[in-house]
């Protein structure tokens, strides 16, 4: 098994349920079936504070909360297995929600 090519289609949106959330999913080239993904790394960075910080799933979706309501945030993705990482996805930027519609 080798390791995963990069995530692809990565979307970032502002949460419709959490101020202070993003919204984000991506898929995975096809097909995988010898270097499937075992967990995906997510880095989100404040582009306002420039802090940094990385949460992992195994889901190719992931709703990050807590975040600072009205500030934008940059999201990268990579997958992992034993064999090793992908590269990093381009980074999407989107605003934290301010406020439920």
């Amino acid at each position: 098994m080798g390791a995963p090519p990069v995530p692809e289609q990565l979307t970032v949106t502002s949460s419709q349920n959490v101020v202070g959330g993003l919204d984000l999913s991506w898929t995975m080239p096809s097909p995988t079936k010898y270097y499937e993904p075992e967990q995906y790394e997510v880095s989100y960075t404040n582009t306002t504070t420039d802090v940094t910080a990385t949460q992992t799933t195994a889901k190719q979706q992931l709703s990050l909360t807590g975040l600072t309501a009205g500030d934008t945030y940059s999201v990268t993705v990579r997958s992992s297995n034993a064999s090793g990482q992908s590269d990093w996805t381009a980074a999407v930027s989107a605003v934290a929600t301010l406020r439920i519609p």
